[in-house]
Order: C-alpha cells, then sequence, then structure tokens
C-alpha cells in the first residue's frame, strides 16, 4: 500500500475497499457531532450508535430528514451513563470506536481510562493526534499531543512517538520522520525539553521505534 497524502485518498481507500465501522457516539443529542456521523454515513464510510436523550436526537434527525430506522437509539440522560454505555459497545464488538458528543471531557474519558473495564490495554498511554494536510507540499503529518498529556516525561513521550509512528504506519508510511521540538535547540539542564530532545535524537535512532 503507497502512503496517502490527503484525506481525499484515504476516504477513497475506505469507500472502495467495502470497510463499513461502526461509531457509538455518546451525547449523540449535539447539533455539531450528529451532523459528523451523518455526513460519514452518507458517504458509506460508517455505521452508527446515538447515544443520549433519545427524544432530542429524534428531533435532530428528523429536522435534518433522516431516518430514525437508520440508526440505533439508546436512552441515556446522565453524561457518564452516555460514556459507559459507548465504551461497553465497543468492548463487546457492537461497535469499533467511541465518539464524543455533548458531555464533559472528563465524562468521556473515564470509562475508557477505566483500568479494569476501558478501552487502553495496560502499559499503554493513550495520546491525542492530529493528522494535518498540507495541501502545498501534498503530504499528511502530525502533531502530538496537544489535548490529553499536558507535561509527559520522558517514557511517556516515548510512548506518544510509538503512537504516532503506529499511526503513520497504518497510513502507509514505512519510515516516519520525527521531529521532537523544544523551546531551544541546545541542551539546558533547566529545560527539561531539551534533555528529552537530546536523548530522543541521539538514544533513539540507534533502534527502531516499536510499530503497533
Amino acid at each position: 500500500m503507497n502512503s496517502f497524502r490527503s484525506f481525499s485518498e484515504i476516504e477513497e481507500f475506505v469507500t472502495g475497499s467495502g470497510i463499513r465501522k461502526t461509531i457509538a457516539l455518546a451525547g449523540a443529542h449535539d447539533s455539531y457531532a450528529l451532523d459528523s456521523v451523518i455526513h460519514a454515513r452518507k458517504k458509506g464510510l460508517i455505521e452508527a450508535v446515538l447515544i443520549g436523550h433519545a427524544g432530542e436526537i429524534r428531533r435532530l434527525l428528523e429536522e435534518r430528514g433522516e431516518r430514525e430506522a437508520d440508526y440505533r437509539l439508546i436512552d441515556c440522560q446522565g453524561n457518564a451513563e452516555a460514556s459507559e454505555t459507548a465504551v461497553r459497545l465497543v468492548r463487546s464488538g457492537e461497535a469499533d470506536m467511541p465518539m464524543k458528543g455533548l458531555l464533559h471531557t472528563s465524562d468521556f474519558m473515564r470509562p475508557i481510562l477505566n483500568k479494569e473495564t476501558g478501552l487502553l490495554p495496560p502499559g499503554n498511554l493513550l495520546s491525542q493526534v492530529t493528522l494535518v494536510e498540507d495541501q502545498k507540499e501534498q503530504k499528511l503529518f502530525q502533531i502530538t499531543d496537544c489535548a490529553i498529556n499536558i507535561a509527559p516525561n520522558l517514557e511517556q513521550k516515548r510512548k506518544m512517538i510509538e503512537n504516532a509512528v503506529g499511526l503513520a504506519g497504518c497510513l502507509g508510511v514505512r519510515l516516519p520522520k520525527v521531529a521532537v521540538v523544544s523551546a531551544l535547540e541546545e541542551v539546558n539542564p533547566k529545560i527539561p525539553s531539551t534533555v528529552h530532545y537530546f536523548y530522543h535524537t541521539h538514544n533513539e535512532r540507534r533502534r527502531n521505534f516499536h510499530r503497533r
């Protein structure tokens, strides 16, 4: 598989392969999140389980000309219950991924990170990746982590890079280039990120990052 260079190439690959994942949208009584799900479903990319205030979800679907029968609705009045339901559906195989709708991030993340019933394998680190399309250079690149791990230590940064390298592999990039960003280009013991930068750029080049 060649590496993807744009979001349109990813979409063409998914639609052409017949892959159709199921999203469990927690807090689906949110117009913006619901619009995204409807858009993806119309393109043949996903099926959806809509979890939240059922009456409000039905109203939003009707306003958009959508048939309730095309979706699975689960009525949950509380944020915690909606998030827990989404995670449970993923664990049971009834859905492939959870999606956040109208609820607090903390409520959404808590069941995902639950050590006994969550989605994160033991020893792994959950990290956020922003995938960006550079239309001028005609390529995709990643930025990590600008949402979840606020002040990661050296080991956490290593796992964040491993996660990003794993995603790059899924996108067809055989040997991704990693740039470690810090405030300075020279090592300053008073700025931990520069020490981490030195470690990653000098020590890690001696071994390959683990690809998932």
